[in-house]
């Protein structure tokens, strides 16, 4: 993992204690020394930062699939997307493989909007983790 020291600064200094306590499973007083300055995140956990910036970016791909699906006027969670994606999985997959999220009656003239997810990842079990694309199709 190539460690991208401006990145990780920037995330401390834009995120509040709970929400670093939440996204790097460190203590309130570890997170609060981090915004303070009075502890060097370098000093920390490596499991700490990884799990920090692995979370982040994961926040901010729900984020970006939400904010995209409400450009249509509707509302959906990315772990409801999720669930619809896991219902719908074809029968093989690999890493790479993309996997589409239909918004039905998404525009105004009742055309659908499908978005697209990609597999980053498989588990022990072979049961993959999806990230959003950034990329939408209107049907």
């Amino acid at each position: 993992m190539i460690i991208d020291t401006e990145r990780i600064a920037g995330i401390i200094a834009s995120s509040t204690y709970i929400e670093l306590m939440d996204l790097a499973g460190v203590s309130k007083s570890t997170a609060t020394k981090w915004k303070t300055g009075e502890l060097d995140w370098r000093k920390s956990k490596f499991e700490a930062i990884e799990l920090l910036v692995s979370n982040f970016a994961k926040s901010e791909n729900k984020k970006r699939f939400e904010e995209d699906v409400e450009k249509f006027g509707k509302s959906v969670a990315y772990d409801d997307a999720i669930s619809e994606i896991y219902a719908n999985l074809p029968d093989e997959f690999e890493i790479g493989d993309t996997q589409p999220f239909l918004l039905s009656g998404a525009q105004a003239n009742g055309n659908s909007v499908e978005f697209e997810f990609e597999v980053v990842r498989l588990d022990e079990d072979g049961i993959p983790e999806f990230v959003y694309t950034g990329d939408y199709t209107e049907k």
